[in-house]
């Protein structure tokens, strides 16, 4: 696996366990205020918009990483003759 490739996979866990630390962390503190009014669901709504904005940013950026890489990839030039051989033409009897 090359470093790229390393570091790649460790960002992907990084945002994957951030953002699943996110959640728990707000679960655990409303668990211990145990407040039972719309300041969990609100809470948890944003928690939630918070998880998907980081996921869009991710997959952007992901993209636009993959089009860079393409674009700057050396394009392999081949050029090769093909000889047919011509035969003279004959004039046409009328």
């Amino acid at each position: 696996m090359s470093l790229y490739g390393l570091l790649g996979a460790l960002h992907t866990f990084r945002l994957i366990f951030g953002a699943a630390m996110a959640p728990s962390i707000l679960s655990g503190t409303l668990a211990i205020f145990e407040t039972p009014n719309g300041l969990t669901l609100a809470l948890m709504m944003g928690a939630a918009w918070v998880m998907k904005l980081a996921v869009a940013e991710w997959l952007i950026r992901r993209a636009r990483v993959a089009a860079v890489k393409v674009e700057a990839m050396p394009t392999q030039q081949t050029s090769f003759r093909v000889q047919v051989p011509v035969q003279p033409l004959q004039p046409r009897e009328q």
